[in-house]
């Protein structure tokens, strides 16, 4: 049997507030984490969206496509063909591949020569306005991007900073060794010269 509808677990509200924010006030908002809080925050958006929308799975596609193919009286494709759609549609979320799997189901005409292909099932999606869930998972997906995007910056910045601190740190040091010098010099000549007045 194939999973039918459930209720979904609403976006969890911080995300929601963060997810509404443009580029620029995700920044701010996130200005005290390092890249590597930024990259954890990123996980638990990602780890949101699967709660979310979870997918569809390859075993129910199968059993979806094999009642099609009884239905009307259709030869399954290849093997290996099945299986690389089958794979390609696993991780959709379930409510969009069932949305999509009644569109071909309703509008497929018995007599057709060929087995739906993954790419009947794509415009048959495409064709469906987003449900709430897919439309918070979206918002979900672009702020899991903007924060991955955010902490690849800050740790460039960080990388940069760390190198321009490096060689702060060494000219200082060249610096100081040259004073050094500079001294050992200047006492070596008053040294000569008191030597030469007869250590008078």
């Amino acid at each position: 049997m194939l999973p039918s509808a459930t209720a979904k677990p609403s976006l969890p509200c911080a995300f929601a507030s963060l997810a509404s924010l443009e580029v620029a006030d995700l920044r701010f908002e996130t200005q005290d984490l390092s890249p590597d809080e930024i990259g954890a925050l990123a996980d638990r958006v990602e780890q949101a969206i699967g709660t979310l929308t979870p997918p569809i799975g390859i075993e129910n596609v199968l059993i979806g496509l094999e009642k099609l193919a009884d239905r009307f009286a259709l030869e399954l494709p290849d093997a290996e063909l099945l299986e690389a759609d089958v794979r390609a549609m696993a991780d959709w979320p379930a409510d969009r591949w069932m949305a999509a799997f009644d569109a071909v189901w309703s509008n497929f005409r018995s007599g057709w020569s060929r087995f739906p292909t993954l790419g009947d099932f794509r415009d048959a999606l495409a064709a469906l306005p987003a449900v709430g869930e897919s439309r918070a998972a979206d918002a979900l997906r672009r702020l899991a991007s903007r924060l991955r995007q955010e902490q690849q910056l800050r740790a460039r910045t960080e990388e940069q900073r760390r190198r321009a601190r490096a060689r702060e740190a060494a000219m200082a040091e060249r610096q100081r060794e040259l004073a050094l010098c500079r001294q050992g010099e200047a006492g070596g000549r008053r040294l000569t010269r008191f030597r030469g007045s007869g250590g008078r």
